[in-house]
């Protein structure tokens, strides 16, 4: 139980780092030379979601450590 802690402590720090050396972008803008390509759309929500999911995670994770 103490080493999943310090593990997901170490992993939250991690990226609390990586957040504050270089913040996330707002936006994406993908660009390729078919328009009709579904693909840019499909990267882009992949993105949005693991960025909503991290975000997530890192809500619970500081609830948690309240």
């Amino acid at each position: 139980m103490h080493r999943r802690r310090l593990g997901l402590s170490l992993a939250i720090l991690g990226f609390m780092v990586l957040v504050a050396i270089k913040p996330p972008a707002g936006e994406l803008r993908l660009s390729l030379d078919a328009p009709t390509d579904g693909s840019p759309l499909k990267v882009e929500a992949g993105l949005d979601l693991g960025v909503f999911a991290l975000s997530f995670l890192i809500h619970q994770a500081e609830r948690r450590a309240r």
